[in-house]
C-alpha cells in the first residue's frame, strides 16, 4: 500500500482579472487574509506546487494586511516563495521574517548608460568583456579589490554609498539615483555578528555567483515602448548600456560531524576535524591547533581528477598520494591521490534553544541523583548547541533502529547491538558523554520465527550488545524521544526537536538510524554496474500500523530535505509474536536513480556501520567516475547524456569495470572510506592576490579533508547570508516561548517587529542593504574603469550615468491605505521589486513626477526590461516582479544543458559570454527560466508597473 506525505494539490483560483488570481483564506486553516497571484494563466499554470503552498503560509503570519502576494517570476524559495511580498502592521503585532526578506539582503539590479552605439561597441566587445571579467571578481567566495580591515568594513556598512563618494568610488550624482539614496540611515553594525563581519569584509566588489552577471545590452528601436520616456531617461535607438545584477560574497573542510565549513570561516571555531591516519586508515577527529591566512604570493593551480573532483591549491600544498605527502609543484597526470567521496552538508551554528529541561527529566523521575550526574556532565539544561549533543543525536538514531531502553527490573537502562567493531565506536561516545558502556558481549541466539502466512524461519547466530547502565543517560536518550520498550509494541516518532533542528544535525540521526537499519549499497543482481534501491523497513504490531507509517512519513519528509527521493512505501508480510499477535512490515525504499543515490550517500551516509560507511564510498567513486565516463562518451558519440544513460555499461564502446572491480583497483587495505582517484590535468591559474588560508591539526598525521582530498597543512559565503541565518536561529528560539506565534514552516521564522529581536534584526539587515550598495557601487567604478582603457576616453564624456540602481530582498517600512486607513507597515520583498507610482516619496526627486524606475532582468539569453511604477501598484503595497523566475532547478539545468555548447550557440547569435565555470553557465540557460516576456506582459496588463524600453544582451560576465 503505497503512501507518503500528504500529496499538497493545487488549489481552486478565484479569477480576479486574466492577470490576477485568488486563493481564498478557507483554503487552509490559520489563513489571515487571502493571496493573490500577478500571472498570465499559463503562468500560473505552469507554477510549482510549493509556490501554492509556500504563498498560503505567509498568509498566516500576525499582522499581515490585504493579501499575500506572488508575482508573475515566482517559484519556491525559502520561507517566502521568490517573488513573494507582504506587509505587516507592527501595531497589529505584525512581525519581520529572515525568510520574506532572503539571505541575500538587497540582492538588485543597476542600469548604467553610455552614449555609444552598437556599431561603436561591436568592434571592442571581446576585450571589453574580458577585462569586466578580469576586473569585477565573479564566482562563489571571490575576493572584491577594495582591501578594508574590519573596523574600515564597519563603517561601510554604516555610510552606505556614500562611503563611496568620500573614497572615490561614486559620482555624487550616483546617490541621486540610487534607491534610498544609497544608505539605509537606520543601520547598527552592533547587530551584527562578528562571524558575519569576517565573512563580508572581503567581499566588496564582487560579483557574486549564481544569476548574478553584468551585461552589455543593445536598445533596439523596435523595443522602445515609451519613447517621450525613454528620451527623457536619456535612452535612444541603439544604444549601448550596461546592466549588473549581484551580491556580496573555498576549501570545504570536513568536521567531526560529517558537516563541511569553508575554511576561511574556521578562525575561532572549536569544531573537530577530519583527519586520515595513513598507518592504521582510520579516519579520525582532531583538533585544530592554529589557523593562518597568509596573503598569497604563490602560483595557484586548479587539480581534477578522473571522478570529477576539483581543489584550487598552492604549489607548496601537500596531499596524501601512494608516494605519501608530495606538493602539487611535483604533480604529474595520472598521480593517484587519496579522497574521501562523501560530502556532507554545510555547517552552521545551532542556537541555544533548550531541549531538556530540568523539569523534563524530574515528569520521568524526580530523583535529585539523576538531576545532579545530568548537570554535573553538563547535560542539564541540555541546549541546541551543547557540544555534547552531536554524539547523543548520533546514538539517539542508532537507537531507535538496533537497541533497546526501557526498565530492567525495575532498572532503567539501555542496550545496543550490533556488530563489534561499531559497537566499540558507540563506547567511545558514551564515554565522551561523561558515561561508561559494558564491554561488547556475545551471545549465541537461536529461535523460530512464523510468519503470518503461515511460513517458518530459524534464526541462528550471534548477537553482540553493551550496556549503559547508569540511571541518568537512559533517561536522558527517553527525554529526548527515544522509543521506550519493544518498538513494535510502542508508539514513536522522529522527535520534534530533531525536525527543527540545523540540517547537519538531521543527518547526524538520520545517519546513526541508517547505520542501524538502511540496506548498504548493492549492486543488481542482472546487473553489474547498477545499485538496486536502499531500503528501510520497521516492523509493527498491527494495530500500531498508522503510528508506523507517520515514523516513515517524517523519515521520507527529512530525506526530502537533503534531495533524497523515496520511490515507494509498502507493507509486507509480519510474524507471529510468542503471544499470538500479528506485525506487519512497512518498508521504504529509496529510488536507484544514480543521482539520488549519490545524494543518499554523499549528503547522509551511515554512522555507527563501518562496513556500510566504507561500501559507499565506494559506490560514490564508483558513480562519480561512471558520470564521467558519460561526459567523455557524450563528446564521441554526439549523444547527450540523458541519451547514453540508458544504455547498459557492458555494451559501451569505452571499457568501464564492473563495480567490484573498480573497488579492488582502487581502495585502500585494510579498508576505509578514503579511495585512491587519479590527477587528470593540473591547470595553473591566475593569482589574483587572495588571501590563503591554513589550518595545523594536533595529530601526528598532519593532514585534514578538504574538498574530498586528504591534504596537508597548507591551502587558500556572505555577509547579508550570515545575518540571515544569526536571526532565524534566534527567532526560532523565542517566537514561540517568547511571543506565543505559531507558524507553518520553520522557514518563516519571525518575531514582532517592534520586539528588541525584531528591531534588533531590522538594524542588521539595513547593514546587509548598505553594504550590497556600495558592492554594486564600486562595481560601477570598475565598469567606467574598463570603458575608459579601451575606448581611451574619460568616463564622462562616455555618458556611463546611472539610470537606476533597485533592489530586492529587503524589508522597507513604508505608509500605505488599508481599508481607507493610512498605515506605516512593514513591507517584505523577498525577490521583488519596489515600484512606486508617481509622487510617492520613496523615489528620488528626479523622477518623482514619472513613477520609479524598475528594472526587471531576465534570463543571460533573452534580454532585460526597463518598466516605470504603474498607477495599479499601491494595490500591492507597491511592488513588481524582479526577474523572468527559474523553472528548473540548478542541478537539472547542468544535467540538461552543457556550458561549452551554450557558449558556442550564444556566440552564434552575438552574444559573448565569459563564465566561471561551465557548470555555473549551464544554470543560467535560458529554457532554465520562465519567458520574461511572459512575465513583463503580467506586470503591465495589471497596472502595476508598465514598459518603457526591452534590452537585447550582447556580452556577459557571468558569475
Amino acid at each position: 500500500m503505497p503512501f507518503g506525505n500528504q500529496v499538497f494539490k493545487k488549489p481552486e483560483l478565484k479569477k480576479v482579472s486574466d492577470v490576477i488570481w485568488e486563493i481564498p483564506q478557507s483554503f487552509k486553516q490559520g489563513m489571515k487574509v487571502p493571496s493573490r497571484i500577478y500571472a498570465t494563466k499559463k503562468i500560473v499554470d505552469e507554477m510549482d506546487l510549493q509556490v501554492y503552498d509556500q504563498i498560503t503560509n505567509v498568509a498566516n503570519l500576525p499582522g499581515i494586511q490585504k493579501y499575500a502576494f506572488c508575482m508573475a517570476d515566482g517559484h519556491s524559495g525559502y520561507g517566502f516563495p521568490i517573488g513573494g511580498v507582504a506587509a505587516f502592521d507592527p501595531e497589529e503585532n505584525g512581525v519581520i521574517s529572515p525568510g520574506g526578506i532572503g539571505f541575500d539582503i538587497n540582492c538588485g539590479m543597476r542600469l548604467v548608460l553610455t552614449n555609444l552605439t552598437q556599431k561603436d561597441v561591436q568592434p571592442h566587445l571581446k576585450p571589453l568583456v574580458d577585462k569586466l571579467f578580469e576586473r569585477v571578481p565573479a564566482g562563489v567566495g571571490s575576493t572584491g579589490f577594495v582591501k578594508l580591515t574590519k573596523n574600515e568594513f564597519k563603517k561601510v556598512v554604516v555610510d552606505g554609498a556614500e562611503w563611496c563618494v568620500d573614497n572615490g568610488y561614486a559620482w555624487k550624482e550616483d546617490l541621486e539615483r540610487t534607491e534610498l539614496n544609497g544608505k539605509a540611515d537606520w543601520s547598527d553594525v552592533s547587530k551584527v555578528s562578528s562571524k558575519a563581519v569576517e565573512r563580508g569584509f572581503s567581499q566588496i566588489g564582487t560579483l557574486g555567483s549564481g544569476n548574478h552577471y553584468l551585461e552589455i545590452q543593445v536598445v533596439k528601436e523596435e523595443n522602445i515602448f515609451d519613447k517621450n520616456l525613454a528620451k527623457k531617461w536619456g535612452l535612444f535607438p541603439n544604444q549601448v548600456v550596461i546592466m549588473f545584477h549581484c551580491l556580496p560574497g573555498d576549501a570545504k573542510v570536513l568536521t567531526e560531524h560529517g558537516a563541511w565549513i569553508r575554511i576561511k570561516d574556521m578562525e575561532n571555531s572549536n569544531l573537530k576535524v577530519k583527519c586520515f591516519d595513513e598507518k592504521t586508515h582510520e579516519v579520525l577527529d582532531t583538533e585544530i591547533e592554529n589557523f593562518y591566512k597568509i596573503e598569497n604570493r604563490e602560483k595557484l593551480f586548479k587539480i581534477k581528477t578522473k571522478s570529477g573532483k576539483e581543489i584550487i591549491a598552492t604549489e607548496d600544498h601537500p596531499f596524501l598520494t601512494k608516494d605519501g605527502l608530495k606538493l602539487v609543484r611535483e604533480f604529474k597526470s595520472s598521480v593517484r591521490v587519496a579522497v574521501n567521496p562523501y560530502e556532507g552538508v554545510e555547517y552552521e551554528d545551532p542556537s541555544d534553544e533548550t531541549i531538556v529541561t530540568e523539569e523534563d527529566i524530574r515528569k520521568i523521575e524526580d530523583n535529585d541523583r539523576i538531576v545532579n550526574r545530568l548537570k554535573k556532565q553538563g547535560l542539564l539544561p541540555l541546549k541546541m548547541d551543547n557540544q555534547k549533543l552531536p554524539i547523543l543525536t548520533k546514538l539517539l538514531g542508532f537507537l531507535t533502529g538496533d537497541g533497546w531502553l526501557g526498565r530492567a527490573k525495575g532498572r532503567w537502562s539501555m542496550k545496543f547491538i550490533g556488530k563489534l567493531e561499531n559497537l566499540e565506536r558507540i563506547r567511545e561516545d558514551i564515554k565522551k558523554l561523561g558515561y561508561s558502556a559494558t564491554k561488547v558481549y556475545t551471545q549465541r541466539c537461536k529461535s523460530n520465527v512464523t510468519y503470518t502466512d503461515g511460513k517458518k524461519r530459524t534464526i541462528d547466530g550471534e548477537t553482540n550488545t553493551t550496556v549503559i547502565g547508569s540511571l541518568s543517560l537512559p533517561i536522558l536518550m527517553y527525554a529526548l524521544g527515544a522509543p521506550l520498550g519493544n518498538k513494535s509494541r510502542k508508539e514513536f516518532e522522529v522527535p520534534r526537536w530533531i525536525l527543527q533542528s540545523p540540517l547537519w544535525i538531521k543527518r547526524l540521526y538520520l545517519a546513526g538510524y541508517f547505520g542501524a537499519e538502511l540496506t548498504k549499497p548493492s549492486i543488481r543482481l542482472i546487473e553489474k554496474y547498477r545499485f538496486g534501491m536502499a531500503r528501510l523497513s520497521i516492523n509493527k504490531l498491527a494495530d500500531k500500523k498508522e503510528n508506523g507509517l507517520k515514523f516513515l512519513r517524517q523519515i521520507e519528509s527529512l530525506l526530502n530535505e537533503f534531495g533524497v527521493k523515496v520511490a515507494k512505501t509498502f507493507e509486507i508480510k509480519g510474524v507471529k509474536t510468542k503471544d499470538g499477535k500479528e506485525t506487519i512490515k512497512l518498508r521504504i525504499d529509496i529510488s536507484s536513480k544514480e543521482d539520488n543515490l549519490k545524494k543518499l550517500w554523499s549528503k547522509i551516509g551511515f554512522e555507527y556501520c563501518e562496513d556500510r560507511t566504507n561500501l559507499s564510498a565506494y559506490a560514490l567513486q564508483y558513480l562519480n567516475c561512471k558520470n564521467k565516463l558519460l561526459e567523455e562518451e557524450s563528446k564521441l558519440t554526439n549523444k547527450t547524456k540523458n541519451q547514453l544513460a540508458i544504455t547498459p555499461f557492458k555494451f559501451r564502446s569505452i571499457k568501464y569495470p564492473t563495480f567490484n572491480e573498480f573497488r579492488e583497483e582502487f581502495k585502500f587495505n585494510p579498508p576505509t572510506p578514503i579511495i585512491w582517484d587519479e590527477v587528470e590535468s593540473i591547470e595553473e591559474i591566475e593569482n589574483n592576490g587572495k588571501f590563503v588560508y591554513d589550518i595545523r591539526v594536533k595529530n601526528k598525521n598532519h593532514n585534514f579533508v578538504a574538498d574530498n582530498f586528504v591534504t596537508g597543512n597548507c591551502g587558500s559565503r556572505g555577509f547579508g547570508h550570515q545575518i540571515g541565518t544569526d536571526y532565524l536561529q534566534l527567532f526560532l528560539s523565542v517566537m514561540e516561548r517568547k511571543y506565543g506565534i505559531k507558524i507553518l514552516d520553520p522557514e518563516l521564522a519571525c518575531a514582532p517587529f517592534n520586539s528588541p529581536e525584531g528591531q534588533d534584526y531590522f538594524k542588521a539587515m539595513a547593514a546587509g542593504v548598505n553594504m550590497s550598495f556600495v558592492n554594486r557601487q564600486v562595481i560601477l567604478h570598475r565598469i567606467r574603469e574598463v570603458f575608459s582603457d579601451v575606448f581611451k576616453q574619460d568616463a564622462e564624456k562616455l555618458g556611463l550615468k546611472m539610470v537606476f540602481d533597485v533592489s530586492h530582498n529587503r524589508a522597507s517600512l513604508e505608509e500605505h491605505e488599508v481599508d481607507g486607513k493610512k498605515k506605516k507597515l512593514i513591507v517584505h520583498r523577498k525577490g521583488a521589486t519596489g515600484s512606486y507610482p508617481a509622487g510617492r516619496e520613496e523615489i528620488p526627486k528626479l523622477y518623482r513626477n514619472d513613477g520609479s524606475p524598475v528594472i526587471i532582468g531576465g534570463s543571460m539569453e533573452t534580454g532585460s526590461y526597463l518598466l516605470v511604477g504603474g498607477e495599479k501598484a499601491p494595490e500591492t503595497f507597491c511592488s513588481t516582479a524582479h526577474g523572468s523566475g527559474r523553472t528548473m532547478s540548478r542541478t537539472r539545468a547542468t544535467r540538461l544543458f552543457r556550458g561549452e555548447d551554450l557558449q558556442r550557440d550564444m556566440m552564434k547569435r552575438g552574444i559573448y559570454v565569459k563564465s566561471v565555470s561551465w557548470s555555473g553557465l549551464a544554470e543560467e540557460a535560458g529554457p532554465a527560466y520562465k519567458n520574461v516576456d511572459d512575465v513583463i506582459d503580467a506586470t503591465h496588463l495589471s497596472g502595476i508597473s508598465k514598459k518603457v524600453v526591452k534590452f537585447a544582451p550582447i556580452g556577459n560576465v557571468k558569475g
